[in-house]
């Protein structure tokens, strides 16, 4: 028992200290004016994008819910800690910033999920539609997303039912 008081009073500075506490200012990192409509959501789909593409680790940390998961393309499943590792990659990328083509956006009260396509080219030049579906819960004035679907179009698909 001894320890685990000393371990206790050991770490209460550290827990109260303003330096451990310090982190982004997480409202500030958002897409402003947000509120649970549409709109919103794009707006909120645009700024994680910008934000993953320019390696805005802080931003990228603020958005995503700290349970978030993907199905990435391959199948595999991803997590927010992927996410943030690929976008600390891309601090300083000057690359262009994807175009979207929205598909549609649903709203229901305080969750929304967002649909949309990209035209992508795979890696022997082949044009490729990029499926991607993003469920986002709306808390603390923005949209954060916890799950994502990407998906591609495969061509002479045949599943047995």
């Amino acid at each position: 028992m001894k320890s685990l008081i000393a371990f206790s009073l050991l770490a209460l500075p550290c827990i109260a200290s303003p330096a451990y506490a310090a982190g982004p200012d997480c409202a500030a990192l958002q897409a402003p004016d947000q509120k649970p409509d549409a709109d919103s959501v794009k707006r909120a789909e645009r700024a994680w994008l910008v934000a993953e593409f320019r390696g805005d680790v802080d931003t990228v940390g603020c958005m995503l819910e700290s349970d978030y998961t993907e199905v990435r393309f391959d199948g595999s499943i991803g997590h927010k800690e992927d996410i943030l590792k690929g976008a600390a990659k891309s601090k300083g990328s000057t690359k262009p910033i994807p175009t979207v083509t929205w598909t549609g956006v649903v709203v229901k009260g305080d969750s929304a999920t967002a649909y949309s396509v990209q035209d992508k080219q795979d890696v022997d030049g082949k044009s490729q539609k990029l499926f991607f579906t993003d469920t986002f819960i709306y808390h603390d004035g923005a949209w954060h997303p916890y799950f994502s679907v990407n998906g591609a179009a495969v061509t002479n698909l045949k599943v047995k039912e």
